[in-house]
């Protein structure tokens, strides 16, 4: 991914570039990584997410994880400020 983006070594260790150029979707896509790799391996790779579109309230997930009869859900902050409950 980070090629895709063209980012260097050095822009992902400096956080002040990282934090600027990616806002979170790096991480998002970490985790989403790593959710994939708790998968059964005889399970087709799939990832979930919930979002509600209604016009005034808008809401969303990132993922949703389920272990057996359980789901999860994951929400994803690449920093410690947030905008979003």
């Amino acid at each position: 991914m980070g090629v895709q983006l063209g980012l260097r070594v050095i822009d992902v260790l400096n956080v002040e570039s990282f934090a600027r150029v990616n806002e979170g979707a790096i991480a998002e896509q970490w985790v989403g990584q790593h959710l994939l790799e708790l998968r059964e391996f005889s399970q087709a790779p799939e990832l979930f997410y919930w979002v509600r579109e209604k016009a005034g309230s808008m809401a969303e997930v990132d993922y949703l994880f389920q272990h057996g009869p359980q789901v999860a859900p994951v929400e994803v902050k690449a920093g410690p400020a947030s905008r979003l409950k």
